[in-house]
């Protein structure tokens, strides 16, 4: 299995940066029904780019997996002009 190009320090601190957002906003927001869905949504579209970031950094293994057909196909293509 194929490690990836992004860095496991690089990850975490990405990962810190954004709960340090999160937590300072959770601080000055008044506490309610709409400030519990927005944190929530908020939190849960930044914690599914980072898992697709992270995914596709290794497109051949994990949930969602790039064949390689099709790119083979194109450089034999390439290869004979």
């Amino acid at each position: 299995m194929r490690k990836g190009s992004i860095s496991y320090p690089f990850d975490r601190i990405l990962v810190g940066w954004l709960l340090i957002i999160f937590l300072c906003f959770g601080l000055i927001a008044s506490r309610n029904a709409l400030w519990i869905v927005t944190i929530t949504l908020s939190a849960l579209s930044i914690a599914s780019a980072v898992l697709v970031i992270l995914d596709l950094d290794t497109p051949f293994t994990g949930p969602i997996m790039v064949r390689s057909k099709p790119m083979r196909d194109a450089l034999a293509y390439l290869d004979r002009r």
